[in-house]
């Protein structure tokens, strides 16, 4: 299972994004008094029929500069926006990102997300995915699916399974 890294409340987090963006719309469903999260089917989604109003979600595989180890961040629309106004300012995705997360008064959030030029790049631990089975990169088959796929034998990340 990778790390996540979670945004904490006006801590600067120093990333590296080591992949593409992936989207995928969500859910949120009482169920048996709670609520659940529940990924959207597309065209025949039972909660869409319903009228349950669906929320775009990101996910990033990063490389924590507070550590140096690969993480995967998972975020909404807002910060979405915020990033990629952030890599249009500099032209490239190749540079680190500083996101800071300010809460004022709950449910409020803002981000502010500054590109910094000129910092090393490191070498990512994405592998880009094939047959959904079986890791290209060990060749061991078995991996955990969710928004991204994960070898359990070497722990690598694999899009496109």
């Amino acid at each position: 299972m990778p790390d996540y890294l979670k945004l904490q409340n006006n801590v600067i987090a120093k990333i590296r994004v080591v992949s593409n963006i992936i989207h995928k719309n969500e859910h949120w469903v009482r169920e048996n008094g709670r609520m659940r999260v529940r990924d959207c089917a597309g065209a025949n989604c039972q909660y869409c029929q319903q009228g349950i109003r669906k929320y775009d979600r990101y996910g990033v595989e990063i490389v924590d500069r507070a550590d140096n180890k690969n993480k995967f961040l998972n975020f909404g629309s807002h910060l979405y926006k915020k990033i990629k106004d952030a890599f249009g300012e500099v032209g490239t995705t190749n540079c680190d990102l500083h996101i800071l997360k300010i809460v004022r008064n709950h449910p409020f959030i803002e981000y502010s997300v500054t590109p910094v030029l000129g910092v090393d790049p490191i070498k990512s631990l994405v592998v880009e995915g094939g047959d959904p089975d079986i890791c290209p990169s060990c060749g061991a088959s078995g991996k955990q699916h969710g928004m991204a796929c994960i070898c359990l034998n070497c722990g690598k990340i694999i899009w496109g399974c």
